[in-house]
């Protein structure tokens, strides 16, 4: 999953050159699998904060549409 998680980073930097609100979904998703990832690892403080962070990009960018 982190792994990953940065190849879907490594995305979405390339496609906010291109078109904004994909690539803010695509790291949103991303924030998702990295939450997923440190709950793997038992760090569940901080994986519940980047499956909040992930949500919070994933609804925000739906709600303003693309």
């Amino acid at each position: 999953m982190g792994l990953l998680g940065i190849v879907l980073t490594i995305i979405s930097i390339v496609i906010v050159f291109f078109n904004y609100n994909i690539a803010i979904l695509i790291f949103g998703f991303s924030l998702l699998l990295f939450g997923g990832h440190q709950l793997q690892k038992n760090n569940k403080k901080m994986s519940y904060i980047q499956f909040v962070s992930g949500f919070i990009f994933i609804i925000g960018i739906l709600i303003s549409g693309f």
